[in-house]
């Protein structure tokens, strides 16, 4: 399958997004926006950390990595290694060129090389 660089940045419904890619050190934040509807058995536990304050929504996590497969990509924040958290319900604070997309490990399983 490959992933066409203008979709992965494409917004639904006015709600912001993550980057596909996003390289280890990418800024994020969790959307409230994102959250709401969400139903998932992801979403749940998602509510459940709010409600804890294990997570919180508008501030700043940093990416330690992501795993982006074909049907969903997941990501684990440096804040806490040791949840694995769906990336639709985050999005990036800055926008990462399409040059670092290229070096995510994932990258090349979803385009085709054209070097």
């Amino acid at each position: 399958m490959l992933i066409n660089n203008n979709s992965k940045k494409e917004e639904t419904a006015g709600l912001g997004y993550m980057e596909l890619f996003a390289l280890k050190g990418h800024k994020v934040k969790l959307c409230e926006d994102c959250l709401k509807p969400g139903t998932s058995d992801e979403a749940k536990e998602l509510r459940g950390l709010i409600k804890r304050k294990v997570l919180e929504f508008g501030k700043e996590y940093t990416i330690n990595h992501t795993d982006v497969e074909s049907m969903s990509t997941y990501i684990v924040l440096e804040e806490y290694p040791q949840l694995y958290l769906n990336n639709i319900f985050f999005e990036s604070i800055v926008e990462q060129s399409e040059l670092d997309d290229r070096k995510h490990k994932d990258y090349y399983r979803f385009n085709e090389r054209n070097e």
